[in-house]
């Protein structure tokens, strides 16, 4: 599982860092999460577990660093909700910490940077479909988000809450607008 907060994973908005920190992934006992510190219960169903018996969990006491190119050669196995990212952020302070912060706290402080991955994976795919490259689509992506609206980029537009749902009706827009100049 990759620990690295989104904005964390890549150099330039597109291109990934030459480290990333994922964890371990196993099977685990059914348990309490009292005194599990050292770990991030995956919510069911993930991927590999069969059913509420075999429940998961990334284990922070056991990461490790990857290449973009070892994290590419793998398959996404699933993606966390912003609740589920929240949680996962949650736990890790927790772990190294032993300090609780409330969920919407992390909302509060990364919900643009959730919107703004979401918007780039979306413009991935619906790119690929014109025939770009994923890298080449999100440079496409990340460059439209870094043009200003209005005296502001569309990137620090995704801070205010009011303003997402412009940006991503924009963004929808542009790309059938793109579609219709290619076909």
């Amino acid at each position: 599982m990759v620990l690295d907060h989104p904005c964390s994973l890549r150099t330039d908005g597109v291109n990934l860092m030459p480290r990333l920190t994922v964890a371990e992934v196993r099977h685990r006992q059914p348990g309490k999460w009292e005194g599990c510190y050292n770990r991030f219960f995956l919510p069911a169903p993930f991927p590999g577990a069969e059913g509420p018996k075999q429940p998961s969990a990334a284990f922070f006491d056991a990461c490790y660093h990857v290449s973009p190119e070892q994290l590419e050669a793998g398959t996404r196995q699933a993606c966390l909700s912003d609740f589920g990212l929240n949680l996962l952020l949650q736990r890790r302070v927790h772990h190294f910490s032993r300090v609780v912060v409330p969920t919407f706290e992390f909302q509060n402080a990364n919900g643009g940077v959730y919107d703004e991955a979401d918007l780039v994976e979306e413009w991935c795919l619906d790119r690929e479909e014109d025939g770009l490259k994923p890298l080449e689509a999100a440079a496409e992506c990340v460059a439209w988000l870094r043009e200003e609206e209005d005296g502001v980029k569309r990137q620090v537009l995704l801070r205010d809450p009011q303003r997402r749902s412009t940006v991503r009706r924009q963004m929808r827009s542009y790309l059938r607008e793109l579609r219709k100049g290619t076909s």
